[in-house]
């Protein structure tokens, strides 16, 4: 058709092009362009050619406006279905993430899609130009970079640091608590949350728990009980009237999920529910017991816009899972004629100072394998 129209006089060009323009614009309003047909370059050619006809059409300033219109309205929903998509990506994200471990994980995911190969502490690395590598440590702390071509030892490095952990509430390591007759857990602050904000709502766990398998071996899996399992409730206010003019809830007293309404359990029932409940996650290495747990208790409800044009997000973990997403696809979506890292660590929200947190050797253990010249590296 195109060449059909070149072969044609100007004016007789320049309008087909309009009301077919014209046509496809009305399509998209009723949602009928099933071919996803794109007018932005059709709509910037024929302007242009519009422009440089001079005055002899006679509608060309009516044209002009309608097109100026369309090109305003094509730019809108363009960045519309940006936002939207990514939005959709980001609660994707904050879904999979329920846990400083499940986000370094879902993050690991992201990479392998984008072409990153997975590197080890303990193994050989044979690192080339141009290409991509990740490394996890304890599960929950991720450093990823790409290298730049055969200079890329004594080029500078762009980097970017976030942080895999929330903060909120952690299972304590022996969580039984019997009181009225409930079976409650014992949970411990981690961080700095705002403890107001954890009542009366619906709370699930996910996280890792560590363990013996039948062969007496130690094993770690990664768990998401994916829904509501526990809860703090408020006390009734007529049932204390100072409740609203308190200094805040009493973490040791106050703070005990309600896990369930048997009081006949033993010092070891949540674990064996525990075990029993997360059986199809850990099939693929059963265990027999659970030595230890890094459970963090969170909303199950899922992420959300709102607002009257929808434009506020709504969504637990945003403090640092937005950077980790952000950074990770920026970092998937990069060239790699540059040097660039991506650091994700865990403990910021304790003080970082453990193993796989910001202020451990990670990176300064990762750089060391890049650039193994000392010299190189300052």
């Amino acid at each position: 058709g195109r060449l059909y129209l070149f072969r044609r006089d100007s004016f007789s060009r320049l309008l087909v092009n309009y009301y077919s323009i014209l046509i496809i614009q009305d399509a998209n309003q009723d949602n009928r362009n099933r071919h996803g047909i794109n007018l932005a370059p059709a709509i910037d050619t024929l302007i242009r050619e519009l422009e440089q006809s001079g005055e002899t059409l006679r509608y060309r300033e009516n044209y002009l406006d309608q097109l100026y219109l369309f090109k305003e309205q094509s730019q809108l929903t363009r960045v519309i279905m940006l936002q939207t998509t990514l939005n959709q990506k980001l609660f994707e994200f904050l879904r999979q993430s329920t846990s400083p471990f499940h986000a370094a994980r879902t993050m690991a995911r992201m990479l392998r899609e984008a072409g990153f190969e997975q590197l080890f502490e303990d193994q050989r690395w044979s690192l080339q130009p141009e290409q991509r590598y990740f490394v996890l440590r304890d599960q929950a702390s991720l450093i990823a970079f790409t290298l730049a071509g055969p200079d890329s030892l004594t080029a500078a490095y762009r980097m970017l640091g976030t942080h895999t952990d929330s903060p909120g509430l952690l299972l304590k390591p022996r969580p039984d608590i019997s009181a009225n007759d409930f079976a409650q857990t014992g949970v411990e602050i981690y961080g700095s949350p705002l403890l107001s904000t954890w009542f009366d709502r619906d709370l699930s766990l996910a996280g890792r728990m560590t363990g013996l398998d039948s062969q007496g071996q130690l094993v770690s899996h990664l768990v998401d009980i994916q829904r509501p399992v526990l809860m703090i409730p408020s006390l009734a206010i007529h049932l204390d009237r100072n409740l609203e003019r308190s200094a805040g809830p009493d973490r040791q007293k106050h703070l005990t999920p309600i896990f369930s309404q048997n009081s006949t359990h033993d010092e070891h029932s949540f674990y064996q529910w525990l075990l029993t409940e997360t059986a199809e996650e850990t099939k693929s290495i059963p265990l027999e017991s659970i030595l230890n747990t890094s459970l963090f208790c969170y909303d199950p409800q899922p992420p959300a816009l709102f607002g009257a044009h929808d434009e506020f997000i709504s969504g637990a973990r945003l403090d640092n899972q937005l950077s980790c997403f952000v950074a990770a696809l920026a970092l998937t979506q990069a060239q790699t004629r540059q040097n660039r890292l991506l650091i994700c660590s865990n403990h910021e929200e304790v003080g970082s100072t453990s193993r796989s947190g910001a202020d451990s050797s990670f990176l300064q253990a990762i750089m060391a394998r890049i650039i193994p010249d000392q010299t190189d590296r300052q």
